[in-house]
């Protein structure tokens, strides 16, 4: 086990030649990396940004279709079509607050479970081929679980 006293240097605590362990340190990106939020998406749920920001590129992280969508007190289940709608609105809105678009889309990761419902792919692909223009690079990777109950998840990569 690693005590305080033992743990790693910061970089921080590098560059000016004092060797601290504090936890205060405030943390900062290099110049020219930035990140993105998006009021009109989900908010992270643990510690990661919806997006990073480069001068050049910009990197959206998981976004997913959930198939609950809370109305106040109550929670409605969304049908395959609205809640893959749902997940590419949320792109869209990251996308615009990092100053890109679905044309500069340059590679998606898509994150779809193995055993989903009959007819639930060809409504996703449906609903995708209706967002890009141009096709970018993809990926598909199955997997047996998505956080809250998702079927679908993607990671996009996009010019800016």
């Amino acid at each position: 086990m690693t005590t305080l006293e033992q743990a790693p240097l910061l970089p921080q605590d590098l560059e000016d030649g004092t060797a601290s362990t504090s936890l205060e340190h405030e943390l900062v990106r290099p110049e020219g990396i930035a990140e993105v939020k998006a009021p009109r998406a989900p908010a992270p749920t643990a510690f990661y940004s919806q997006a990073i920001r480069t001068p050049s590129l910009l990197f959206i992280s998981g976004q997913m279709s959930r198939d609950q969508r809370r109305d106040g007190g109550l929670v409605r289940i969304m049908q395959p079509v609205d809640a893959i709608e749902q997940c590419m609105h949320d792109i869209s809105a990251i996308l615009v607050a990092g100053g890109s678009s679905f044309q500069q889309v340059v590679k998606v990761t898509v994150y779809i479970l193995t055993d989903l419902p009959s007819g639930y792919r060809e409504i996703f692909e449906m609903v995708y081929k209706a967002y890009f223009e141009s096709k970018p690079a993809r990926t598909v990777v199955e997997v047996s679980k998505l956080e809250y109950s998702s079927r679908i998840a993607l990671d996009v990569i996009a010019m800016v």
